[in-house]
């Protein structure tokens, strides 16, 4: 996204922002931008694929107290040419998120050959680009209370902020880091193959398109979210982090509860009784091919109950 600093803002705040239908939205779309305002804390959303990083997203931006979080770091987003972003690719770094084993890192690659790896590639850039780009994001994505937030693989929090110094656009400013988890992984798998097979990750339709099962590609989503996870626990412990933990199953079951927990940790204040002016509108993508295939997953891998949620 290139800021240019004489652009008008069209959409006035809070009133048309909290009008948008903003799940079908680019990342890109000039309605999302705001006013520019200092910045004083920096919401990090960390997830992996399926755990409702979206629907938060967007919860919390009903808010208008909570930045507009999105997913700034996509390959997609950053991918599509300086015009678009600001940000020019330059030469692959890897594949994908390392794995410890050869079938699984063969399993990676070959989802990328067939082009079913949407999103997951880190990208290597020139020195400075990406904190270029997220500095230029904090002047337009900030609301008015000083918030600027963003949803981060790990991958891109590693290799795209950390390993690039980008993190450090953000200098002395706290970062607040929520935890998105999923109880049942083997459930996340089977969404996160699905959508990866129909390059569908928000539902736009009453219909989710039917996949193919393939019990190689949901082994490998298991190592992925496994990786990942891994990954974010020794960030954690690393920086001495406590993140506001949440799973994507009592997300779902108490969405006014969960983002109040947010906005409470963000204000340092209770907010036992906060509700949102709104809550997103977004389709469950889930349907019953989802059940069976999880249902024939585990008949054939029994080993992988433990990662079920129980079930």
């Amino acid at each position: 996204m290139i800021i240019d600093p004489d652009r008008p803002i069209t959409t006035s705040f809070p009133e048309d922002f909290l009008a948008l239908d903003a799940p079908l939205l680019d990342t890109r779309a000039p309605e999302l931008d705001l006013k520019p305002a200092a910045l004083r804390q920096v919401l990090v959303i960390a997830f992996h694929r399926r755990t409702g990083s979206n629907l938060l997203c967007e919860d919390l931006r009903l808010t208008a107290r909570a930045g507009v979080a999105r997913g700034y770091l996509d390959y997609t987003t950053l991918s599509d040419g300086p015009q678009a972003s600001g940000v020019r690719p330059l030469t692959w770094s890897r594949i994908s998120l390392p794995s410890p084993s050869l079938r699984g890192r063969m399993g990676q690659l070959r989802r990328r050959l067939e082009g079913r790896d949407y999103g997951h590639n880190t990208t290597q850039f020139a020195p400075g680009q990406v904190a270029s780009y997220l500095r230029q994001l904090v002047g337009w994505r900030t609301t008015p209370n000083g918030v600027f937030a963003l949803k981060v693989r790990f991958d891109q929090w590693q290799h795209l902020l950390v390993e690039s110094g980008a993190v450090r656009v953000f200098g002395d400013v706290p970062i607040r880091f929520v935890m998105l988890t999923r109880e049942d992984e083997v459930a996340q798998a089977i969404s996160s193959v699905r959508a990866m097979q129909n390059s569908t990750w928000i539902q736009a339709g009453p219909t989710t398109p039917r996949g193919r099962y393939d019990p190689d590609a949901i082994t490998s989503a298991l190592e992925e979210i496994r990786v990942a996870r891994e990954g974010w626990e020794s960030t954690f412990i690393e920086r001495g982090i406590e993140p506001i933990r949440i799973a994507y199953e009592s997300f779902v079951s108490d969405r006014h509860g969960t983002v109040g927990r947010v906005i409470s940790a963000l204000e340092g204040s209770k907010v036992a009784s906060f509700e949102p002016r709104a809550l997103a509108s977004m389709i469950r993508q889930a349907d019953h091919q989802n059940a069976e295939w999880r249902e024939r997953y585990l008949a054939e891998h029994p080993a992988s109950r433990a990662r079920a949620g129980g079930g």
